[in-house]
């Protein structure tokens, strides 16, 4: 952590001795001239101007002049300070270089005692800090020692603790420097020893990836010194960049407009208004008024500051606003910086955003390898956590539009593109999700069907699991919908239980289990508001054909014809003669039972002529069972006829009914 009080610490010791310096009397008790105190007072002067330079963050400026200011220095008194300024100034400078030379500088003036006992403090911590910057942990570890054992003041002792903590972190070891650091607030009654604890505590909870800490830490400094930035503009904003960075621009804003808010220099004015736009427009939420607040500010810089140094960069955040407000269209800006890698980025962000509110999901999809390239921290600027966030809300959007206008095999489609949580969202919201489970009955999806099993497999919904069991059915998934069908069961809903009754027959007869199949006729047979229910599921067709013969299995003859007769009803209502001519056929033989013959012969004719296919097997019963009837009215003409029919067909084999035919 740079070393906020610094300049304060020199501005202290220069005022002090501007003091000693009109007392008329040198360091070693002789009287100064009026010549010498005025170039002692001049001297104060420009390093405290050189320092109000410092603060405002000209480093390299500052530097050319402290160097100016040693090399033609001619008193004595002056040279400790300007040792600790250049050397502070070195600390600053971003080259790693100046910070080499700075070490080496600064020990040899320590070594040499140039430099004034109430300076070597100060004159440690920089050193300090110079020596952490090139890595030299060693080292720095031996005049930590030295700042923290060999003076009195204890303020001075407080920072040999923080300088102590700053070297645990330097070897990664955030716990003891936390621990220390803590101590020191505990025992500290100094705000400003307070603040650069809690500032050196905020670099410690970074650097050990714990940004919730940090954040709350960072929160409660400003809130409770802010002015302590108003003191030092380059340290300022170097806190600034380090919260923008780390994505705490709400704090960074908030220094920024209390900074601006008190200063008059120019240079000054344009580079914090210029941070502050960048904060705004990192703080921009969908919901939020930054971007307006971001333009004005850039619109400052760029009016009042055409030849400023961050004029061109206003002009571009300008333009990015003014693509996002759709006021430029995105392939204006792409073409008019085309150089430029970031908007570029900003640009296909832009687009897919129109894409999405356009609901033109076919180009957005075809594109979609392309814009997952949009790095996060571009999306971000635009409000979303990532471009899969922005995705995810397409995706949605696209959902629920094909929901509202029934496009299920659309939506089918679309599901393949949603991300897991989304979908989850989805299956759960109640306005969606009966639509978006009736339209997977028609087109199921897989991805889908696992998702909402997942996401309701605690529930005690039995309409959801019914759903969820139509979806399995049409999947394939006969395990998984006899598993469902068992939750629906479970629940014991009565309502959906009748609905469901059809499905689960169809699944019970996919297993074809002898046992779980006569158990369910069972259970039909004892409660019959189930099948009452169902009748007009065309479904209800293929279960009276094996109810039937359930029927017929236990000797049930009476309700077998009955259902016989309602079979045959059914397969007129739906016009789906799935089972002719066997239905034909059963009726006919009941017919004959009750020597009825003529209302036989009716059966088995209706059920050649409506059946859609009959197999040669089939139709040797037709004419062995019409020749039978014949014979019993006494026909002897198309009894003879139908034997001849019956033994006539070819390609049979052993046939028991050809066998019967030729026996007649």
């Amino acid at each position: 952590m740079r070393l906020v009080f610094g300049v304060f610490f020199i501005i202290s010791f220069l005022f002090g001795n501007k003091d000693f310096a009109y007392s008329y009397i040198d360091i070693y008790g002789n009287q100064i001239s009026y010549t010498q105190r005025q170039m002692i007072i001049d001297g104060y002067d420009h390093l405290k101007a050189i320092s109000n330079i410092v603060k405002e963050g000209d480093i390299d400026d500052a530097y050319d002049k402290v160097l100016e200011l040693e090399s033609s220095n001619k008193v004595a008194i002056l040279n400790s300070p300007i040792i600790l300024l250049r050397s502070e100034i070195m600390l600053k400078k971003e080259a790693r270089r100046f910070a080499i030379e700075g070490a080496i500088y600064l020990e040899k003036a320590i070594n040499a005692s140039k430099i004034h006992e109430d300076d070597l403090p100060k004159a440690y911590m920089i050193l300090i800090d110079l020596l952490l910057k090139t890595n030299k942990v060693d080292e720095a570890q031996y005049f930590a020692d030295m700042l923290e054992k060999s003076f009195s003041d204890p303020v001075v002792n407080a920072y040999g603790k923080i300088y102590q903590s700053k070297i645990l972190s330097n070897k990664r070891e955030f716990t003891r420097s936390t621990r220390m650091l803590y101590e020191i607030l505990t025992t500290t009654d100094n705000l400003q020893v307070a603040t650069i604890v809690a500032h050196e505590l905020f670099d410690v909870f970074l650097m050990d990836n714990q940004k919730e800490r940090a954040f709350e830490l960072i929160k409660q400094v400003i809130e409770n010194n802010l002015d302590y930035y108003v003191q030092n503009s380059f340290e300022a904003l170097q806190k600034v960049r380090k919260l923008q960075e780390n994505g705490m621009s709400e704090f960074a804003a908030k220094i920024l407009e209390t900074i601006i808010s008190k200063t008059n220099n120019p240079f000054l004015i344009e580079e914090f208004k210029y941070r502050l736009g960048v904060s705004y427009m990192d703080m921009y939420t969908l919901e939020s008024d930054y971007l307006t607040k971001a333009k004005v500010l850039f619109e400052d810089i760029y009016n009042d500051y055409r030849d400023g140094k961050y004029s061109k960069d206003a002009k571009m955040n300008i333009d990015e606003i003014l693509m996002r407000e759709k006021r430029i269209e995105p392939a204006v800006l792409a073409q008019r910086y085309s150089e430029s890698f970031a908007m570029e980025q900003k640009v296909l962000m832009q687009e897919l955003i129109n894409l999405a509110d356009d609901k033109d999901y076919e180009n957005i999809l075809r594109a979609k390898t392309v814009y997952d390239k949009i790095p996060d921290a571009i999306a971000k600027r635009f409000g979303y956590e990532n471009i899969q966030e922005l995705f995810d809300r397409v995706v949605l959007r696209m959902i629920v539009d094909h929901l509202e206008k029934d496009e299920c095999k659309e939506l089918s489609n679309a599901v393949n593109y949603a991300r897991n949580e989304t979908l989850a969202m989805l299956i759960e919201d109640e306005k969606n999700s009966v639509k978006f489970f009736e339209c997977l009955i028609d087109y199921p999806n897989k991805k889908a069907f696992d998702i909402a099993k997942e996401s309701f497999n605690s529930s005690r919904d039995a309409m959801i699991y019914f759903y969820l069991e139509q979806i399995a059915i049409n999947l394939g998934l006969e395990e998984e919908a006899y598993n469902l069908s068992l939750k629906v069961e479970m629940v014991g809903n009565k309502d959906v239980l009748k609905k469901e009754f059809l499905y689960k027959f169809l699944i019970l007869s996919k297993k074809n289990d002898k046992y779980l199949l006569e158990r369910y006729f069972s259970n039909a047979r004892n409660n019959p508001e189930l099948i009452n229910a169902n009748l007009d599921n065309p479904l209800i067709i293929d279960f009276y054909y094996r109810y039937y013969f359930y029927l017929l299995d236990r000797s049930l003859d009476k309700e077998a014809y009955a259902l016989l007769q309602k079979f045959y009803d059914k397969q007129l209502e739906f016009n789906a003669r799935v089972y002719s001519p066997f239905v034909e056929m059963e009726l006919a033989k009941y017919a004959v039972n009750a020597q009825e013959y003529q209302k036989a012969l009716k059966y088995i004719d209706e059920g050649l002529a409506k059946s859609r296919f009959i197999k040669n097997e089939q139709l040797v019963q037709i004419y062995y069972e019409k020749a039978k009837i014949y014979r019993s009215l006494n026909n002897q003409a198309q009894f003879q006829e139908y034997i001849k029919k019956c033994t006539e067909i070819d390609g049979l084999v052993d046939n028991l009914y050809q066998q019967m035919c030729r026996r007649l």
